[in-house]
């Protein structure tokens, strides 16, 4: 891959990162805080689709930024960490 490719693919993996976190605190703080701070549900949802959307956009992105000898191993990584986020995060929305 170019370098201008993996740069690119390092920037959308940034992106996904940094989006991740956030939206499965948003997710979190929503199913376990007050029932006042989200009476309905909507950061919950919301949250859970964002965090969900952005590990896969990590897990698939991240691999193609780091060299080629590397990239076994950060797709093992990517995979376990979205299959962590999407597991705890459906639990998140199905005991709510």
């Amino acid at each position: 891959m170019s370098r201008v490719g993996r740069v690119l693919a390092g920037a959308v993996a940034v992106v996904a990162a940094t989006v991740l976190p956030l939206a499965a605190w948003t997710a979190g703080a929503s199913r376990f805080g007050p029932a006042d701070r989200d009476p309905h549900g909507f950061g919950l949802i919301l949250g859970a689709v964002l965090a969900i959307a952005a590990a896969v956009v990590l897990a698939a992105a991240a691999p193609l930024a780091v060299p080629a000898g590397q990239r076994p191993r950060v797709q093992v990584l990517g995979a376990s960490l979205l299959v962590v986020v999407v597991v705890l995060v459906v639990a998140a929305v199905l005991t709510a």
